[in-house]
């Protein structure tokens, strides 16, 4: 994936909130970006964690949506040959 600027400071943003453990900081993240990956996916985190079993798998589907609506139109995760290059820094853990 390649990110826009406008993502790139939102993932700096959240650093930050993570960082700092700031879970406001990390839902106006998404009152800008509702589609902002890694913040999604920690709100999920909350909500499951705090018994909103539902709000935190439509905050699961978002991200599916945003990730699927990102890949290119001949790619087909059908055929196997689907791989990521290590060598970029955003796909290593």
């Amino acid at each position: 994936y390649t990110h826009s600027s406008s993502y790139e400071h939102a993932q700096q943003i959240f650093e930050a909130a993570k960082a700092a453990h700031d879970i406001n900081t990390i839902a106006r993240i998404l009152l800008h970006h509702p589609y902002h990956i890694e913040s999604l996916l920690t709100i999920a985190d909350v909500l499951k964690f705090s018994g909103e079993h539902q709000s935190s798998a439509d905050a699961i589907g978002k991200c599916l949506y945003a990730l699927e609506c990102a890949w290119h139109s001949l790619f087909n995760p059908m055929q196997g040959n689907c791989r990521l290059k290590y060598s970029h820094d955003t796909n290593k853990p």
